[in-house]
């Protein structure tokens, strides 16, 4: 089916995730590091900025550490995959997560977004032989404009070298960063 138990979850991942990606979840193979580091970095009950939902899979990781009552603010570029993105990342009712559909860039209005032939695949950029669609972009503290009260907040950040831009541009907001 398009049910799949990691890192102590059940999450969805329909058929068109790819048939790698639902091959090392079954296998338990699936961004080990990155929900070793979730578990060990980020405490309960923090507010989390995630760059890069894709599927949701890291997001129920990150929800289920940070407990229900705590903000979780999810930004995914890729249209294609909000609704298995809020499905795994919100699916209880009680926690209180946002998801964004925007791409982190800076200095424009929107980029053009590179649909892939499966989850792990879509990228900023055009190609002639890729559907692009245009995305609105965000900023970091537009983003954390959204949290309560200018609190601190941890970031995860997985969006396939545009990190760089977040690190150059946004620097007088790292002093909220609790991670």
């Amino acid at each position: 089916g398009d049910r799949y138990r990691i890192h102590g979850i059940e999450v969805t991942v329909p058929e068109h995730a790819g048939l790698e990606l639902r091959y090392n979840l079954l296998r338990g193979r699936y961004e080990n590091g990155e929900a070793d580091a979730v578990r060990k970095f980020i405490p309960a009950g923090a507010s989390v900025i995630e760059f890069g939902g894709s599927l949701g899979i890291m997001s129920k990781v990150i929800r289920s550490k940070i407990g229900a009552a705590a903000q979780h603010i999810v930004v995914e570029a890729n249209p294609q995959l909000l609704d298995i993105c809020r499905k795994n990342a919100d699916e209880t009712p009680s926690s209180n997560t946002q998801i964004i559909h925007a791409a982190v860039a800076y200095g424009v209005d929107q980029i053009s977004f590179q649909v892939g032939h499966n989850a792990h695949v879509g990228r900023i950029g055009t190609s002639a032989d890729k559907e692009t669609v245009a995305v609105q972009t965000i900023t970091l503290s537009e983003v954390a404009g959204r949290l309560h009260h200018d609190q601190a907040f941890c970031l995860v950040c997985d969006i396939e070298g545009a990190e760089f831009d977040v690190f150059d541009q946004e620097s007088s907001i790292f002093s909220r960063l609790a991670m």
